[in-house]
């Protein structure tokens, strides 16, 4: 599946293409269209309990200078893990990387980060590919870094 510029769709609710992705002339979602996100909702209809979420990575996008190319974007493959009370996060999360673009998805873990009141509030934790090896430590507070560790 190719999502078009400004194309809109409901495979993942949560699409918003970023100002670096506009540059590209579409955005491959292929991979998507088998990861489903995983969970429960409460009587209030917000997110309670665990859940896994697949969602789309924009992180990592690199502008195209010559909009004829014709390039296409592919997102980073992500999965995220880990509990809602009420619709926000809480505790630790646990983010997943995918080596592949394809079936079977290898997973690597690439951070763990810690959740108060739906905000980073604790410390988040990058790794090394497929490594317990920690590249570097980030000590939030209410959502805001307050100490980086290497």
């Amino acid at each position: 599946m190719i999502l078009k510029t400004n194309e809109k769709t409901d495979t993942i609710a949560s699409f918003q293409p970023t100002d670096s992705a506009l540059f590209f002339n579409s955005i491959d979602l292929t991979p998507w269209l088998n990861l489903k996100d995983s969970g429960t909702y409460n009587e209030n209809k917000l997110k309670e309990g665990l859940w896994i979420e697949f969602p789309i990575d924009t992180s990592n996008v690199k502008i195209v200078k010559n909009l004829k190319a014709n390039k296409i974007f592919e997102p980073e493959i992500v999965k995220w893990k880990g509990n809602y009370s009420s619709g926000t996060r809480e505790g630790v999360w646990i983010i997943y990387s995918a080596s592949l673009r394809e079936k079977p998805y290898f997973w690597s873990k690439t951070r763990t980060t810690e959740y108060k009141n739906g905000v980073k509030n604790g410390v988040e934790v990058y790794f090394e590919p497929f490594s317990e090896n920690i590249l570097m430590k980030v000590i939030y507070l209410n959502g805001e870094p307050i100490e980086m560790k290497k």
